[in-house]
């Protein structure tokens, strides 16, 4: 997937339909299998373990939701899809070290667009996962991003990828912050 979108070519949804499918299954089955694999796999590009682990969180929070198959189907597309857009900003803006510059994180935001006109080459994408995608830094108070958008023009699921993506951010190590502990990160969200 992040090979297509490298090389401007539209990554195929059969394949990330295939692996999403795979997931749902495991978690159904096993509803902590993939949690332990997320915490417990060698992180070896922050982007690729973020986007594997919002899927597994998604489909974790969706099932505890009680949510039928075809929507976990959908929490775990958006997931590994939210940040997708990233592979599109330049290498140095990603592993920046520090806070950025008001133009920087201009640039950064950019990503959310990226990543949905990266949906659009791609065929049989769910309105709900375009919609996660667009609304996945979209905050209650309306202090998010790219729409200002507040509490219920988010939507369920916009939420559950806004606090997913959250949780998976603040605990894991990134260019400008440490790792919290997942009960820190708990109390704080």
């Amino acid at each position: 997937l992040m090979t297509s979108v490298r090389e401007d070519l539209p990554p195929q949804s059969e394949e990330i339909n295939e692996a999403v499918s795979t997931m749902v299954d495991s978690i159904i089955r096993n509803p902590n299998a993939l949690l332990w694999l997320s915490l417990m796999k060698d992180r070896d590009s922050y982007s690729y373990g973020h986007a594997v682990d919002c899927s597994v969180y998604m489909l974790a929070f969706g099932r505890s939701l009680g949510f039928p198959k075809e929507d976990l189907h959908k929490l775990g597309f958006a997931g590994l899809m939210l940040d997708i857009g990233k592979m599109k900003l330049p290498e140095e803006l990603l592993s920046r070290h520090g806070r950025y510059t008001r133009g920087e994180f201009m640039l950064m935001k950019t990503h959310v667009q990226h990543s949905l006109d990266i949906l659009n080459q791609m065929d049989n994408v769910s309105m709900d996962v375009f919609d996660m995608v667009a609304r996945h830094h979209e905050r209650h108070d309306g202090s998010g991003y790219p729409y200002g958008l507040k509490a219920e023009w988010i939507g369920i699921f916009g939420s559950m990828a806004g606090i997913v993506d959250c949780f998976t951010a603040i605990t894991s190590d990134r260019p400008y912050s440490q790792a919290k502990s997942p009960h820190d990160t708990l109390q704080l969200l």
